[in-house]
Order: C-alpha cells, then sequence, then structure tokens
C-alpha cells in the first residue's frame, strides 16, 4: 500500500510534464498548482498526512504561524512579492547571496515559510535601491533587508535564476490606498468631524488575513449623502463637508476614502444610512 501511494504521487507529478510540453513556460508553476489540488482533494484520504508531511516539513522549511501578527500597513501597502529576509552574506565572485530567515509564501503549505536561501543572480536580474533607484550587487551589504523575486526551489533553499532584488526602502513614502467600504462608525466626533471603522482585508498571501482600524477625516471636499429607509427621494444631493445631526457612533456609512500609510484616511464620498 505504502509503495502504491508513492507511485501515485510521482504519476501525479508528471502528468502534466506530459500534457503541457516540455517547451511550454511555467510548467514548473503548473505542476506545483496541480500538485497542489492533488493534495488538497485528498485531505480525507488515509495518506494524506505522510503526503503533507513529505512536502510542508521535509522539503519546505517551517510554516510561518504568527504572519498575520506583522507589517500591518503593508497589508494596505503592499511589498514587493518574493522571498524577503537578511543577507548573511555576497559573493560577488559567484554572484550569490545568502539569505537567513527568508520569509517567502509557499503554494503547496498556503501559507508563509521561513527557510534559509541562497539566491543567485544573472545578467538579467534587475535592481531597486530605494523603491525608484537604480541598485546592483556590489552595493547590497550583509545585514541589509532584501527582497528577491524567482522560482524558489524549497528542495534545495535557492533562487537559481533571480528576477528581482529590492533593497532598501521597500514602499514609496507617499502611496496612498483607495478604500470602498461599508460600517457602523465608532468614535465618532462631531466638532472634529472624525469618525473610526474596523476594515477587514486580505494580506499579500492566501491565507493571511488583517482587521484594521482607520481614522477618518471628513472635510470641506467631502461630498455627504443622506440616506432614509423608505424614502423615495433617497438619497438625498450632497452636501460637501456638512455632516447629518443625526450621525452618531453606531450609525451605518458607506465610503470611499483615501488611506494613508499611518491608517489615517481622508473620506472622498459618504452615504449615511438614517433609521
Amino acid at each position: 500500500m505504502r509503495k502504491f501511494s508513492v507511485l501515485l504521487v510521482i504519476c501525479i507529478f508528471f502528468v502534466p510534464v506530459f500534457v503541457y510540453g516540455f517547451t511550454v513556460k511555467d510548467v514548473p508553476q503548473r505542476i506545483s498548482r496541480d500538485i497542489s489540488t492533488f493534495v488538497k482533494s485528498q485531505k480525507n484520504s488515509i495518506g494524506f498526512t505522510k503526503i503533507r508531511t513529505i512536502f510542508s516539513e521535509t522539503s519546505l522549511g517551517i510554516l510561518h504561524k504568527t504572519a498575520e501578527t506583522e507589517d500591518k500597513p503593508t497589508i494596505l501597502f503592499p511589498e514587493p512579492f518574493g522571498a524577503k529576509g537578511v543577507v548573511e552574506s555576497v559573493d560577488l565572485e559567484k554572484r550569490m547571496i545568502i539569505l537567513k530567515n527568508a520569509r517567502c509564501y509557499n503554494e503547496l503549505a498556503n501559507g508563509i515559510i521561513i527557510s534559509d536561501l541562497t539566491v543567485y543572480v544573472t545578467e538579467m536580474t534587475n535592481y531597486t535601491k530605494d523603491v525608484d533607484q537604480i541598485g546592483s550587487l556590489d552595493i547590497i551589504r550583509p545585514n541589509d533587508v532584501i527582497i528577491c523575486s524567482g522560482l524558489i526551489n524549497f528542495t534545495d533553499k535557492t533562487i537559481k535564476e533571480t528576477f528581482d532584488i529590492f533593497q532598501g526602502r521597500l514602499i514609496d513614502p507617499n502611496m496612498t490606498a483607495s478604500v470602498n467600504f461599508s460600517s457602523p462608525i465608532s468614535n465618532f466626533d462631531a466638532v472634529n468631524k472624525t469618525f473610526e471603522f474596523l476594515y477587514p482585508c486580505n494580506g499579500q498571501y492566501p491565507g493571511e488575513g488583517q482587521t484594521l482600524t482607520l481614522k477618518v477625516l471628513v472635510n470641506a471636499e467631502t461630498r455627504i449623502f443622506t440616506v432614509k429607509a423608505g424614502a423615495k427621494d433617497s438619497p438625498s444631493e450632497f452636501k460637501f463637508g456638512e455632516i447629518p445631526q443625526f450621525v452618531k457612533t453606531g450609525t451605518f456609512m458607506n465610503g470611499v476614502f483615501v488611506v494613508n500609510q499611518d491608517l489615517t484616511a481622508v473620506a472622498n464620498i459618504l452615504y449615511f444610512f438614517e433609521q
């Protein structure tokens, strides 16, 4: 029975190769997706535990359990996708970087893996420093935090061909995000025209999620509508910056917001629902 299970996994692994051919692009990614689909379909089978052990412990590294508590601002302002870690050493002759405790998403484990990685760069590798400057391999130093994008081999813990390397500042400090959301408001301040609401959002990787508290300012350019239950003429014509008298903590709203990286926001459009 054990030999049969191993043979089955091997067959599943090579089916995509014969289906897609050896010359088609992204064959490794397609194989990875097919294996992932097979593993998910076997969750209720007897052999699933052993299959999962092979993929998620022996070859993938340590599954990171606390990713949902990290980097909250980057949920709305994502960093470049790739393996993020601390540089241990740089070998200019071998064009190689050793990353310690690199944080990267693994599709088979459906989660974040923390692992050391050996990263190889090529003549085609692009370097970016501080968001908009051109970098290079020779300015990367030990203890730098970098992000490397490329196909990760979790078996030998390498990136054989690195597409991009990001160094220094990873997010433009002037970047804002647009959010459209409906929610009851909290901590309403009628004098200063501010309120808060909880915004649940997904992370950069599947399985991650955050609930963020956004602190909203209503300014003179905010377009505000009143929605009355059952009223034929609802919503009313908008008014600039005038919050209706009935609004209080707990009032339901729908709005479009421009969010800063410190999670403060300015309301662009607001609908307040009067009960």
